[in-house]
């Protein structure tokens, strides 16, 4: 079955708290109410289901430069307040990043979490493992790596970091966490067959984003 996906309009990410809802800037995001991962996590229980689908849209969210409220929530996943609060609590206890507009101001600047996930990849863990641990679809993890393959790809070929978040449009803080990825895992023994792996897995698609670099004139 296919991802289905609809635009939502929500509060941008840079809004602080307190501000009222007429003074809000908003902005419209593409959001996956449905993936093919749903059908699995159906099987083994509504609730699973539906922790797993505040995550992913959660975080599908703030990578789009907004932050969903647990009213947002209630309405897309077609769930009380009350429901998505208490499922949003259970997450947090397990140390799953949910980044809503109610806890971001207090997840604070830690590690993302696709740098937490491309790091679970690099030491060995399946897609499997990491979808257990993480509450993402394999969709996400497959995307994350891609993207720490090209970063790592472009920083190879002598790219400093400014050129690389220009070529990729990451921000400058993922780009570094990346770039801290692969500096702190290329010469560990237990970690360079999966690096190779991933490098060369993604290598297919445009250079890794070399051949971008270079339509775009960034020298």
């Amino acid at each position: 079955m296919e991802r289905t996906q609809l635009f939502y309009r929500a509060v941008k990410s840079n809004i602080p708290p307190g501000v009222k809802t007429d003074e809000m800037s908003f902005k419209t995001v593409k959001l996956t109410i449905f993936s093919e991962d749903d059908v699995e996590d159906a099987k083994k229980s509504q609730k699973e289901l539906l922790k797993n689908r505040i995550v992913r849209l959660t975080n599908e969210a703030l990578e789009q430069g907004t932050l969903l409220t647990q009213a947002d929530l209630s309405i897309l996943l077609n769930a009380s307040i009350k429901t998505i609060g208490r499922h949003i609590k259970q997450l947090l206890e397990e140390d799953i990043i949910v980044p809503t507009r109610g806890n971001r101001m207090d997840i604070g600047p830690g590690t993302s979490h696709k740098a937490k996930i491309v790091e679970l990849y690099l030491k060995g863990y399946e897609f499997t493992d990491i979808k257990r641990n993480t509450r993402h679809s394999s969709e996400s993890i497959a995307r994350y790596l891609k993207e720490f393959a090209r970063v790592a790809a472009l920083h190879k070929e002598g790219y400093s970091l400014g050129q690389i978040r220009r070529i990729t449009e990451h921000s400058e803080r993922l780009v570094k966490e990346y770039l801290g990825l692969y500096e702190r895992y290329k010469n560990a023994e237990d970690c360079k067959q999966r690096l190779g792996e991933i490098l060369s897995r993604y290598s297919r698609e445009k250079n890794l984003g070399v051949e971008r670099a270079r339509a775009k004139g960034v020298t």
